[in-house]
């Protein structure tokens, strides 16, 4: 919200977070914030107002938001 960008999720990518969250024993809401807290300013930073959540996000958060910023600015 405090970005103004709309975050979905990919098939599969919820169970997963469920499953992820339950074996930590925290909500996948906390469990969210913690994995994608970060994604709100990358995301801004490569101009999106909308994000599809991949089961490779969902698996590896920061080096996939790593990659996009890196991809986006090498492109430039």
């Amino acid at each position: 919200k405090a970005y103004g960008i709309t975050i979905t999720f990919e098939e599969g990518v919820l169970a997963y977070l469920t499953k992820q969250a339950e074996g930590e024993g925290v909500s996948v809401d906390g469990l969210c914030e913690r994995l994608f807290g970060d994604y709100g300013h990358g995301l801004k930073l490569l101009g999106k107002d909308t994000f599809a959540i991949t089961q490779e996000a969902a698996k590896k958060p920061k080096e996939h938001l790593d990659f996009l910023v890196k991809t986006f600015y090498n492109q430039s």
